[in-house]
């Protein structure tokens, strides 16, 4: 067995491990959510799904905002949430934070030639009544080889396709729900000005960016 391979294993070992440690202060179980749930009339339903240690890499927690920088949650390892937005355009915006809770605070908005590809970034179009399903993952690694320390994580929201309710039974029971506790709150201008900002340079730039997978059309709703 090479190197890499012994690597990769170790890796996986250690985030399956880990999996089901992660936690937020923003989030809580939610055992009675069900993905066959439909929103509201008047609502488009958006289900952030993350597989974990299923990535190459496996990707902590990532938090996720819209436009105005308001938080909708924080996407934990092998979970699942909901969150139901006003139909029409969006864009959705998330980045990792780390076990301890911290995360990586940029200076600015500014980015240089791939530098925009740590923070997600999501195009929606939503259509009320409609179920949207994104895939919260590590899409690339950068880093020296062989040296996990010197590694930063591409993260991505990708459009799934099926649904996630017409996915295996046995992969589905991997996946927990979650859902907001609205007792914890957070500021968006905390956010706006920053991860937004960084996010919006990454969509407008096009760099490290594929607007085919990362983004929701009226009709990839069910």
């Amino acid at each position: 067995m090479g190197t890499g391979t012994t690597l990769k294993l170790t890796m996986l070992a250690v985030f399956t491990t880990a999996g089901c440690s992660w936690t937020s202060p923003l989030m809580k179980p939610a055992p009675a959510a069900s993905l066959s749930a439909a929103p509201a009339p008047d609502k488009a339903r958006v289900v952030f799904v993350h597989g974990g240690a299923n990535e190459a890499h496996g990707v902590g927690t990532v938090r996720v905002v819209d436009e105005a920088g308001t938080v909708l949650g924080d996407s934990l390892p092998y979970s699942w949430f909901a969150v139901d937005l006003p139909p029409g355009q969006h864009s959705l915006f998330g980045w990792q934070t780390y076990a301890n809770g911290r995360f990586p605070q940029p200076s600015g908005c500014a980015c240089f030639l791939h530098e925009c590809w740590w923070v997600a970034a999501m195009q929606a179009n939503l259509v009320a009544g409609r179920t949207y399903y994104v895939w919260v993952q590590q899409t690339k690694a950068f880093g020296a080889p062989g040296d996990i320390s010197s590694w930063d994580e591409q993260i991505d929201f990708v459009r799934v396709s099926p649904q996630l309710d017409t996915w295996p039974r046995e992969r589905r029971d991997e996946i927990r729900p979650m859902a907001r506790d609205e007792r914890e709150t957070e500021r968006p201008e905390v956010y706006r000005d920053s991860f937004v900002c960084v996010g919006q340079a990454r969509m407008r730039r096009g760099t490290y960016w594929d607007a085919g997978m990362s983004t929701l059309r009226p009709e990839d709703g069910s």
